[in-house]
């Protein structure tokens, strides 16, 4: 028993209209994902900054008091 699959030449119109939608969605999600990584960096090398400040005072202090 042989199965016959028969394929439209032409997209139906609200598979085309759905297929671009779910492409703008898509595009939108990955320019949030990388804005998210690229805030995500920023904010861990301030963060290692302070750190960084925050021993350097911790030192000066610990030496003033000497």
């Amino acid at each position: 028993m042989s199965k016959v699959i028969q394929f439209d030449f032409f997209k139906a119109p609200e598979i085309s209209t759905m297929e671009a939608e779910f492409q703008e969605v898509k595009e939108s999600v990955n320019r949030v994902r990388k804005g998210l990584f690229a805030r995500h960096n920023k904010l861990a090398g301030e963060l290692e900054q302070i750190r960084h400040e925050f021993e350097e005072l911790k030192r000066a202090i610990c030496r003033s008091e000497k």
